[in-house]
């Protein structure tokens, strides 16, 4: 479903990259999988500036804080 700030364009992508994101839209359809997937990647690169902000300002995060949150984690893949 159209939203009013919704535009429509066209774009070409690889032929893997479409059966990747169809496959992952199965509950939603094609489109909003892609949208969807659009703003996690500007989110993520958003995540990647505030960290390398945050470094610049107060250094790197030491390895034994980095190692105990993957630990601490549910599946043990954070980070």
């Amino acid at each position: 479903m159209s939203r009013p700030d919704d535009e429509k364009d066209c774009v070409a992508l690889p032929e893997s990259l479409i059966d990747s994101a169809r496959s992952e839209a199965s509950s939603q359809d094609f489109l909003s999988s892609v949208a969807e997937n659009l703003r996690l990647a500007e989110h993520m690169a958003d995540l990647d500036e505030f960290l390398a902000s945050h470094a610049a300002d107060h250094g790197q995060i030491p390895n034994d804080v980095v190692n105990e949150v993957r630990q601490a984690w549910p599946n043990g893949t954070a980070l």
